[in-house]
């Protein structure tokens, strides 16, 4: 069992974990309009989760993570990330962040997103914020936390695949 303190840091290396996935979304662009339904041709896999990219999206591999450790205290996590772009330069960054020692759960999720709005996107119960140049949805999977970070939600709704719900 771990202890109160323990948990405290938990938290809080979540917070800051999830809190650095929403600041690096914070550079996207605008809007962008709906390429169509789910892609086969474009779908790829991170961590094992899959998702769909709307056509006109390029992969950015200057700006993929691929199995990053971290530590912070006693906390070991591993990143994933990666970004596409298109010829506006328009951005989808999704995050995948798996920790050694615990699981990210719904619970564990509602703490870290607090202050965002709880949503339900494509099946999947997450939390959403954004503004007008940016949406972000952040959720819990497979005892991971996955983050989606595009022009807007409509965008989101085209990466999620909904068998994986």
């Amino acid at each position: 069992m771990v202890s109160n303190m323990s948990s405290k840091k938990m938290y809080y290396i979540l917070t800051v974990g999830i809190l650095a996935i929403l600041i690096a979304g914070l550079a996207s662009a605008t809007n962008i309009g709906h390429s169509g339904g789910a892609d086969p041709d474009r779908g790829i896999s991170i961590e094992g989760i899959e998702f769909n990219i709307p056509n006109g999206y390029m992969k950015n591999e200057s700006k993929s993570i691929v199995n990053q450790s971290n530590s912070s205290e006693n906390m070991t996590y591993v990143l994933n990330q990666e970004t596409y772009v298109n010829v506006a330069g328009e951005e989808i960054v999704i995050t995948v962040l798996k920790f050694d020692d615990y699981d990210v759960d719904s619970q564990m999720l509602y703490r870290i997103c607090q202050g965002a709005d709880e949503k339900k996107i494509m099946g999947y119960p997450g939390y959403m914020t954004g503004n007008e140049n940016f949406a972000q949805f952040a959720y819990a999977y497979d005892n991971r936390g996955v983050s989606i970070q595009a022009p807007n939600e409509k965008v989101i709704n085209q990466v999620l695949v909904p068998e994986d719900a």
